[in-house]
């Protein structure tokens, strides 16, 4: 309702007397404080409605630029603004009328104009209008709900069955116009199979005058039949009698097709679950069946129907169920598929078979557990085949170990002979040729018969490795020695070229190395008859002390087809320019495939060579491989010496006397701490964080030269926290270095660190040395060394406090391992290195999981005698 304050009135009235009267009235009426715009003529009154807005429109009809006809004939324009009281000095009941069919709202006669009647016709017509806004805006809505419904309504004669209306949706699903579907009957938009069927819903509806969800067929314009589920109502008349329907049709095409698709899914798998070989069965999480194929209802000899809604224990004894029900809880806990291989009989016929069962947990959306299919295949035959092929194996292992050791023992005779006589002077040169080309037959047939005991061996998984210590300096002069000759025999350049960082001394198998790189040696000259063989090995350091050694072979022969390289490492095998050779067993690279293979490597082949051919040379070949070895006794040639020695600090190479920032990352503040004393000990300034929430905000507050993070921390772990630096191009040019304890728990967690940013990592625990000269390859700095020694002499070492070694002692007994990891880190850090041959003496015990004599070690240690003890052990 409008308040009186805020009602505005048009009062159009050329007479001046008439217009005070007016608003004397109203004054005396509740809407005196109404404000009232009075204009004198027809078009000043039509220019305020055009620009204002009005609530009443008081109108003479005598006006000065307008007649009463004329007046009566626009009245029906202004009633779209506002309600029209029309203010006549005509009183007698034609004219009143004559005036209210022209569009008035309202008659007041002049000569009836009292503030009572007044206030009586403002208050009518107001409500009047306000209703009447209302009844415009509902009827809108419901023609909008009514065309903008997503189902089909219409309304069809109960009598001639024609549509009477229907809404935009009706005719849009059906291709037509309303229009078109107006005054048309109802039943030419059903599809023509669906007529006997409607016909007789139809019928039901007169009867009854209601139909709820019955399902029938429309057929669009083009023809396409759409499912629907329809819903009638009636509308009947005073006296009861069905006038015509409120129809409404529900588009149901795409739930039908999922049915329909669904029903053929539950037929093809049905019939996939009963003629399937395997048994299959499937479990709610209580270990109820729920379902199974006729394959597994014989291994109880029931039926399917019988075995549903039974557990384990209604259909074997206990022992066993509980067997199968903790096997379907270790794949639900794993949340992947297990598999299991188990003996079962057959209750139909006693027979026994081996079973290999896949069990698979199945969850729903929300991740609870739905259940456990299981397959099991029947592996009898196979296993029974395992075992027969086994035996032969080892038949034929046996075999070629005693024959190997029968053509042995003759060989053995027949070479040492052969050398005997080629140092007797007395025979002829003829005899000496004849008798070397025996002692050549008789090598190459030991190589053969090698060959074929080590291609044995590595088939049954009986060839073990010996690591040595192996020097490979002298290690690679021995074999450059014999085949430098061979070389030299057919004109051939031979090469040896050893690049990067090789140690002094590394473990490794060298007998099983040495046949391998001799094999590909000797194969690079026999098949090379121009040009020269290549020798190369490279060093790269690894972490834990150990090595990556790259040893490549490299020949300017014929090369090796693109199709050969694919079968060269399988045993038997000649390919190529090798097969016109028709020497060896074609086990050699075989056997080298597979031994470097033992060694951690893998051997591979590249042909042709991307390089310039000289005269007569082939498109070449190289063979190569990579071995990570341990270094042992820490020796590198030349970096010998400075390794001893202690670093005391740095020289800034990009500002002299800058002191490098460097930003630590660690949840656990001792880590830190240990971190800020080595680091603050050589003179880095050192910035502290505690999470890598915050990294971006702490390094564009502190500006590090270089930031270390540990990678395990709550929240925003290490990795996530480089990402952060990687993606901002206002700090990625910092180093990062990840320091973890998971270096070697963790399988390619360094390449993972890599791909987020990081330029290097150290694993802990580390040392002092290591960590300051992994900060020196990423800094613009050279480290100072003094002339003391370092080592871990026992006589140097220094024993921590009996509060460390009592919690060191603690954290053995309960098999902490990684506080143990995490407190040798500690120790091996704090105070610049003070206790560093200490943890390398615990660190040998904890790397080999020696937990007795860790704690042996600990207790002696607090004794004065630790030093001898410790000699003695080491010694």
């Amino acid at each position: 309702m409008i308040a009186k304050k805020e009602l505005k009135i048009l009062l159009i009235e050329d007479n001046p007397d008439h217009a005070d009267l007016f608003l004397a009235n109203l004054e005396l009426t509740v809407y005196s404080d109404a404000h009232v715009a009075h204009q004198w003529t027809l078009e000043e009154g039509r220019r305020q409605l055009r620009t204002n807005t009005f609530h009443l429109l008081f109108l003479d009809l005598s006006l000065k630029d307008s007649t009463i006809s004329e007046t009566l004939n626009q009245i029906s324009s202004f009633g779209a603004c506002c309600p029209v009281i029309v203010l006549t000095s005509l009183d007698d009941d034609q004219t009143i009328l004559n005036i209210i069919r022209k569009g008035a709202d309202d008659c007041l006669p002049k000569s009836e104009l009292s503030d009572v009647l007044l206030e009586r016709i403002i208050h009518f017509n107001l409500d009047r209008w306000q209703l009447k806004q209302e009844l415009v805006q509902s009827r809108e809505a419901y023609r909008d709900l009514y065309h903008g419904s997503p189902n089909m309504l219409a309304s069809v004669d109960a009598r001639t069955r024609r549509v009477l209306t229907c809404n935009q949706t009706f005719a849009d699903v059906l291709g037509y116009t309303r229009e078109d579907v107006v005054n048309r009957e109802i039943t030419d938009f059903y599809h023509p199979d669906c007529h006997p069927k409607f016909s007789k819903v139809f019928e039901r509806f007169l009867q009854e005058g209601v139909v709820s969800n019955e399902e029938l067929q429309l057929r669009k314009r083009d023809g396409r039949r759409i499912d629907v589920l329809l819903n009638v109502s009636a509308v009947r008349d005073h006296e009861g009698n069905i006038l015509h329907t409120r129809s409404t049709w529900i588009d149901i095409t795409e739930k039908k097709s999922a049915e329909r698709q669904l029903h053929y899914m539950q037929c093809l798998n049905r019939l996939i679950i009963e003629t399937i070989p395997d048994l299959l069965w499937l479990k709610d999480n209580d270990g109820v069946y729920l379902a199974c194929n006729p394959r597994f209802a014989q291994l109880y000899d029931l039926t399917e129907k019988e075995i549903i809604g039974r557990t384990d224990s209604d259909l074997v004894d206990q022992e066993q169920a509980d067997f199968f029900r903790e096997h379907d809880k270790l794949a639900i806990d794993a949340g992947k598929t297990v598999m299991s291989e188990d003996w079962v009989t057959f209750a139909s016929d006693g027979s026994k078979a081996l079973l290999e069962t896949t069990k698979t947990p199945l969850f729903f959306e929300d991740g609870a557990v739905a259940g456990v299919l299981a397959v099991a295949h029947d592996i009898t035959d196979r296993y029974e085949a395992a075992k027969k092929a086994e035996a032969a194996s080892r038949a034929k292992s046996a075999f070629l170990s005693s024959i190997t050791h029968e053509l042995r023992t003759p060989l053995n005779a027949i070479l040492g002979y052969t050398q005997v006589l080629l140092r007797d002077s007395t025979l002829t040169e003829k005899q000496l040729n004849g008798v070397s080309t025996i002692h050549r037959a008789g090598e190459h047939l030991l190589l053969l018969i090698n060959d074929i005991l080590d291609s044995s061996k590595i088939e049954s998984g009986r060839l073990e490795l010996a690591e040595v210590e192996v020097h490979p300096i002298s290690f690679l002069q021995s074999i450059k020695e014999i085949i430098e000759l061979r070389a030299q025999e057919k004109g051939l350049i031979f090469r040896s070229i050893i690049e990067g960082d090789v140690p002094t001394s590394v473990l490794v198998d060298g007998l099983r190395l040495r046949q391998v790189l001799l094999n590909l040696l000797t194969n690079a000259v026999k098949f090379t008859e121009f040009g020269h063989c290549t020798l190369r090995v490279h060093g790269e350091a690894a972490e834990n002390e150990r090595v990556f050694l790259t040893f490549e072979v490299e020949d300017s022969g014929t090369g090796i087809a693109l199709d050969d390289q694919k079968t060269i490492f399988e045993p038997f095998r000649q390919v190529g320019d090798r097969l016109h050779h028709g020497e060896g067993t074609g086990l050699g690279l075989s056997i080298s495939s597979h031994l470097v293979e033992l060694m951690g490597g893998e051997l591979q082949v590249m042909s042709p060579l991307a390089r310039e051919i000289e005269e007569n040379e082939g498109p070449g070949s190289r063979f190569f491989f990579t071995l990570q070895v341990p270094i042992l006794h820490d020796a590198r040639g030349e970096d010998s010496a400075i390794s001893q020695q202690i670093i005391t600090g740095y020289i800034s190479l990009d500002k002299p006397g800058k002191r490098q920032k460097i930003l630590v990352v660690d949840d656990i503040a001792s880590n830190r701490a240990v971190l800020r004393d080595i680091l603050q000990a050589v003179g880095f300034v050192v910035h502290e964080s505690e999470d890598g929430h915050e990294i971006v905000n702490v390094c564009q507050a502190v500006r590090p030269d270089l930031i270390l993070i540990d990678l395990l921390m709550p929240g925003t772990d290490g990795l996530a926290a480089g990402l952060q630096i990687k993606n901002n191009k206002d700090l990625v040019h910092i180093p990062l270095i990840a320091i973890s304890a998971l270096m070697t728990e963790r399988k390619g967690l360094q390449q993972q660190c890599f791909e987020h940013g990081f330029r290097d990592v150290i694993g802990k625990p580390c040392s002092v040395r290591k960590l300051l000269e992994t900060l020196e390859r990423h800094l613009p700095i050279n480290l100072i060394y003094d002339e003391k020694k370092e080592g871990a002499d026992p006589e140097d070492c220094i024993v921590p406090s009996p509060a460390v070694l009592d919690e060191l002692a603690t954290l053995v007994e309960m098999g902490d391992i990684n506080g143990i990891s995490q407190k040798i880190t500690e120790l091996c850090m704090k105070d610049a290195g003070r206790y560093a041959v200490f943890c390398s003496y615990l660190k040998k015990y904890f790397d080999e999981f020696q937990f007795t004599g860790l704690l042996n070690f600990i207790a002696a240690s607090r004794s004065k005698k630790l030093c001898q003890e410790i000699k003695m052990q080491y010694s």
